[in-house]
């Protein structure tokens, strides 16, 4: 039933088939990577589907680029010798989203996005890609999926068909129709964003983490003791202590770790990466804000005469949860979502030391 659903609601459709790769995944019932054949779609595939229905020039047109990603755009377009004005710059969004009721299990996915088209199509995203987190097998599967894409981004830099498979192979039977592909794509592009979370960069891209003694930047020489000085006249901060691509990637030789194949995309640089702000602000800083902001009201409201710390935490939750719920039921917009009372709860503060409060869901 499921195929004929699939084939009843993909007939006649415009986009490209998937391309079927062998990727190493990791079985749970073997307990041991095995190798399995998962459907990816290509970059430069969606984006000549795209071109035979929209317009080349409005596609390239930049009506939300700001000044540090056209400076960037135009390094890339330096180093492929092509106009700004014909060169396309699209983004990777690599993150993972739950994918059951309990929320135990995510599907981790690869996004192509076009940031800088202006209006709605500026949050327009396309998955390329989706696996189970538990059948990820750490080193390999990823890294065998961006070597597909990056294979894919080098056709779009050299705005070339591919002659071949990915690893060099001849085109197999469901390569039928990308056989008979050849000569030109309709547009040039170039990887000019990749935004995830510090997770992401640490496991998928083995970028330094937050706490290394060694450095905790993939685009500066700062320490961890420089995390506490932020200001402008910061060492870390000099143009003698910024990282290029190519000292990364001697820092990470240096480690011992393997590269990940992304970082010979075309044009990729340092700069490329970007954090996610949604995800920096949410596991970064959010939680611990609203721990101590909590924690400090339950020690400086009218309930601080209570001995015990549970039950003043649990006062300041219920008078939250009584302020939103009279302000849901006045003509106030301003009120806390339905679920803020299952996610505010006192066993959700948690303290580490004296100092220290987080807010844990």
């Amino acid at each position: 039933m499921a195929r004929n659903l699939i084939r009843k609601l993909m007939k006649g459709s415009h986009w490209p088939k998937a391309y079927i790769a062998a990727i190493p995944i990791w079985d749970k019932k073997l307990g041991l990577v095995v190798v399995g054949h998962i459907e990816l779609w290509l970059p430069h595939e969606i984006i000549d589907a795209i071109c035979d229905f929209t317009d080349v020039e409005s596609f390239l047109s930049k009506g939300n680029i700001d000044v540090e990603a056209a400076a960037r755009l135009a390094k890339c377009a330096r180093e492929l010798g092509v106009p700004l004005d014909e060169l396309l710059g699209i983004g990777f969004w690599l993150d993972g989203c739950p994918c059951n009721w309990d929320r135990s299990q995510s599907l981790e996915t690869v996004s192509l996005n076009f940031p800088y088209l202006g209006g709605e199509d500026n949050n327009f995203r396309i998955p390329l890609c989706g696996i189970e987190k538990g059948f990820v097998a750490k080193g390999e599967t990823f890294d065998a999926i961006l070597e597909v894409f990056t294979w894919s981004l080098s056709m779009l830099a050299a705005k070339q068909w591919p002659s071949c498979r990915h690893d060099g192979t001849v085109w197999i039977a469901t390569d039928c129709w990308r056989s008979r592909k050849n000569g030109s794509l309709p547009l040039r592009a170039v990887l000019s964003e990749v935004r995830g979370d510090w997770q992401m960069f640490k496991h998928l891209l083995r970028f330094p983490q937050h706490n290394e003694a060694a450095g905790i930047c993939f685009k500066c020489r700062a320490v961890l003791a420089d995390a506490r000085r932020p200001g402008t006249d910061a060492d870390w901060r000099k143009p003698e202590n910024r990282l290029t691509i190519w000292s990364l990637i001697q820092r990470m030789l240096d480690k011992g770790l393997l590269l990940s194949p992304l970082l010979s995309s075309p044009c990729v640089s340092v700069d490329t990466f970007l954090i996610d702000w949604l995800h920096a602000v949410d596991l970064g800083v959010l939680c611990d804000f609203l721990g101590n902001l909590f924690f400090t009201l339950s020690n400086t409201s009218c309930t601080s005469l209570i001995a015990r710390h549970e039950l003043r935490r649990f006062l300041v939750w219920f008078r939250i949860i009584t302020v939103g719920t009279q302000r849901s039921r006045t003509s106030l917009t301003i009120s806390p979502p339905r679920c803020f009372g299952k996610m505010i709860r006192p066993r959700n503060l948690r303290s580490f030391g004296r100092r220290l409060q987080k807010l844990e869901g």
